[in-house]
């Protein structure tokens, strides 16, 4: 489907990361807490106060520090390879999203999910683990970035359906693989049913901002 893209491999030390972030003790991350019906999620606000190191920082959090320098640089790698392509290409872009005015906020929020195997055993994860949906509901538009940590599970494709031709596409991440799609209609998503082990993976939005600033030439090719 035309505006949804998949960045092979991009973010490194996958295993560290979730191993580093699943602990809630002496953590920059919030505590687990009940995620819908699937599983369990926490979060973290990328901002200086969490990307700069101090001489007092425990050796967890200076670690924390480094995994979350490298997630907010993948951020802005693939966050400009996707707007310059659309901006560069010529290529048809959703009308619901303003990507003049997209733009990566100096504090934003990370989530850390965790999709638990033993929810799945529950009748009502029959086939998929979470129903089609979209994720913004605002009706502001912007887009939905989410990095795949793992892929020792079964199952755990994630699906999109297109209106256009009833069809549903799938797709099995690797770890390090980031998706990106606008965050509105009529982007429908879901996930399969997973067993065998856990499916980790983070997610943040960028959402259109509001305000006179325009990025266009940001992002456009100097030629």
């Amino acid at each position: 489907m035309p505006g949804i893209h998949v960045y092979k491999n991009v973010l490194k030390d996958c295993k560290k990361i979730i191993k580093c972030f699943e602990d809630n003790e002496d953590s920059l991350l919030s505590d687990w807490e009940q995620w819908e019906t699937q599983g369990y999620k926490k979060g973290f606000s990328i901002n200086e106060k969490n990307l700069f190191l101090k001489k007092n920082d425990s050796k967890k959090i200076k670690k924390q520090k480094k995994y979350i320098n490298k997630i907010n640089k993948c951020l802005e790698i693939v966050f400009n390879d996707y707007v310059s392509f659309y901006l560069n290409e010529n290529v048809p872009w959703p009308e619901n999203v303003n990507i003049n005015k997209l733009q990566i906020l100096n504090d934003y929020y990370m989530g850390f999910y965790k999709y638990d195997v033993k929810h799945m055993l529950k009748d009502d994860f029959k086939k998929i683990a979470m129903r089609y949906h979209v994720d913004d509901i605002t009706g502001k538009g912007g887009l939905t970035f989410t990095y795949y940590l793992n892929d020792n599970y079964d199952g755990g494709e994630i699906c999109f359906y297109n209106k256009n031709d009833s069809k549903i596409y799938q797709y099995k991440p690797s770890p390090g693989d980031i998706t990106v799609f606008p965050s509105g209609k009529p982007f429908y998503h879901g996930v399969n049913k997973i067993s065998k082990n856990n499916r980790y993976h983070l997610r943040n939005f960028i959402y259109c901002v509001d305000n006179d600033k325009n990025i266009l030439d940001k992002y456009k090719d100097n030629k």
